[in-house]
């Protein structure tokens, strides 16, 4: 009797199972809108001058993968490109040298993001590091492909 249709067999079953755990191991990639709006009002009263404010606002284009690793997902984010609106304090020269900032973290399965730490560092890119920390638990669950939300802090 002949081995090779049974090793044939054992190397066709075995590369199946390597192609099956291969692709489930690919990580999983989206890309996010973010627009970040900031009102703020200074109470001059105590110096019998009107309150000042200032609104201002930026968007910034992420993309973030997530592959599977133990405790939860690896994360790498990279900032694809951020836009300043008219009034913004930061120059639109400061927002174009943001594109490319990446930071890289774990999410838990319960959403918290440890370990964020930033690849490359700009002065404007640092603004969606702090937005970064908390990105994944502000996500409700059952939300879909497409879907927006707003988050006020105050």
């Amino acid at each position: 009797m002949s081995r090779r249709p049974l090793l044939l067999t054992a190397a066709c079953s075995l590369f199946g199972l390597v192609a099956w755990t291969g692709s489930h191991l690919a990580p999983e990639t989206a890309k996010y809108r973010v627009d970040i709006k900031s009102h703020q009002v200074i109470d001059l009263s105590p110096v019998n001058q009107p309150a000042q404010t200032q609104d201002f606002g930026a968007t910034g284009f992420l993309t973030i993968s997530l592959k599977d690793s133990t405790g939860g997902k690896a994360m790498d984010a990279v900032l694809d490109s951020m836009k300043v609106d008219s009034t913004s304090p930061i120059p639109p020269a400061v927002a174009d040298s943001a594109k490319g900032s990446s930071w890289h973290g774990l999410v838990s399965p319960q959403g918290k993001i440890s370990g964020l730490t930033a690849g490359t560092k700009t002065t404007a890119g640092g603004q969606f590091e702090s937005i970064l920390a908390g990105f994944f638990p502000r996500v409700k669950t059952g939300a879909k492909t497409g879907g927006t939300w707003t988050d006020t802090l105050d």
